[in-house]
């Protein structure tokens, strides 16, 4: 199991998403490497992918009674990276774009 974190947001998305939970110091190392790879896989924006990793945090600790203030605040910054996520990626949709309208003036005269 490895663990890296060189403060590279630039090139590397893994250190982006250390640094946007808070697990960057080496002494306490609350994801692996392979851990926080898996939830880049599965989510496309590193809002989602750290709001994932904030998740497996906070189960971690919710076994833990003494603990139970990590598990609110991971709980609580997965919580908000995943409104930031939907905030700068969420598209609008406008449905029935390239379709004639269902609905036209003069559809019911008799011609």
């Amino acid at each position: 199991m490895n663990w890296t974190y060189n403060a590279d947001f630039e090139n590397s998305r893994r250190d982006r998403i250390r640094r946007d939970i808070g697990a960057t110091g080496e002494n306490i190392r609350l994801l692996t490497d392979e851990e926080l790879d898996f939830c880049m896989k599965e989510q496309k924006y590193d809002e989602f992918a750290a709001a994932m990793a904030c998740e497996a945090i906070a189960a971690k600790y919710a076994k833990y009674v003494e603990k139970s203030d990590l598990f609110r605040h991971y709980m609580q910054l997965a919580k908000d990276l995943q409104n930031q996520g939907i905030q700068r990626h969420a598209q609008p949709y406008f449905g029935g774009t390239g379709q004639e309208p269902r609905f036209k003036r003069g559809m019911f005269d008799n011609k």
